[in-house]
């Protein structure tokens, strides 16, 4: 009896043990994509945790977890171009948190950069590229546009005090632009000005290129008339040149006794 009574003692006890252990949870899990930041009596650890299973003391070790994946903002920014249009500009900015500055982007942004820090920033980036461009520019280089949008971003979001960047910026593809409607009606009116203009342009060119044709073969035509008329001439000659050599052969070297005059050869003359 002594027995089960110290053998169900100390299952009670270890059962107690795993209950407080649980309860004070010294166990943290970082998932994939995820970092673990130690705070320890308010102090940020430079260690960052790995994704995987880790400990840490309970009371005095506080863990922070930061996803560090890309990540996806949509936003809307209103602002006027370089000739003076309003436009508002719709767009996806895609960042990710810099695995390297996790303990800095902790303790002054409490793991929340793009919130606390960048987002300001980047509708002011967005703003001062809308200055940069004409209303035209916005359609016709949307590229180059949202090229130094990325590059302006990049700078903007470096921490002054740290000299470190509160996000990393991947793209800011840019989804929508919207004009006025009196602007708006004016870009299709002049699209459709420049689509006629290039349909004359395209008429133009193909009776251009209709002509050179037209040219081309009379130029062959009379090329293969003249070929066809210097071979007919080369070709009588040559007749002529055959049966003169003919006759040669056949004569004996004796002048005829007489001659035929006349057209119908009425009349005989003797030589002699």
């Amino acid at each position: 009896m002594d027995k089960n009574k110290n053998y169900l003692f100390i299952g009670a006890c270890i059962f107690v043990i795993f209950i407080i252990i649980t309860s004070l949870n010294p166990f943290i899990i970082v998932n994939a994509g995820e970092k673990g930041v130690i705070r320890t009596f308010g102090r940020i650890s430079p260690n960052v945790r790995n994704e995987g299973l880790s400990f840490r003391i309970p009371f005095i070790n506080q863990v922070y977890i930061l996803n560090v994946r890309p990540q996806t903002i949509e936003g809307d920014a209103q602002t006027y171009t370089k000739d003076n249009q309003p436009i508002d500009i719709k767009f996806n900015l895609i960042y990710s948190i810099p695995e390297s500055n996790l303990p800095m982007i902790l303790e002054r942004y409490e793991g929340a950069p793009y919130e606390k820090f960048a987002s300001p920033k980047i509708i002011d980036a967005i703003k001062a590229i809308g200055g940069k461009y004409t209303a035209s520019e916005f359609i016709t280089k949307r590229e180059a546009v949202k090229r130094d949008l990325v590059q302006l971003a990049r700078n903007v979001v470096i921490d002054e005090v740290t000299n470190l960047p509160a996000i990393r910026v991947l793209d800011i593809p840019i989804t929508n632009v919207d004009f006025d409607d009196e602007y708006e009606t004016a870009i299709k009116a002049k699209q459709v000005m420049q689509q006629k203009a290039q349909q004359k342009q395209y008429e133009l060119q193909a009776a251009q290129q209709d002509a050179q044709i037209v040219l081309a073969r009379a130029q062959a035509d009379a090329k293969a008339i003249f070929i066809k008329a210097e071979a007919l001439k080369q070709s009588s000659q040559l007749i002529q040149l055959e049966q003169i050599n003919m006759m040669k052969e056949k004569w004996n070297g004796k002048l005829p006794d007489t001659l035929v005059t006349g057209p119908s050869g009425s009349m005989i003359l003797p030589i002699k």
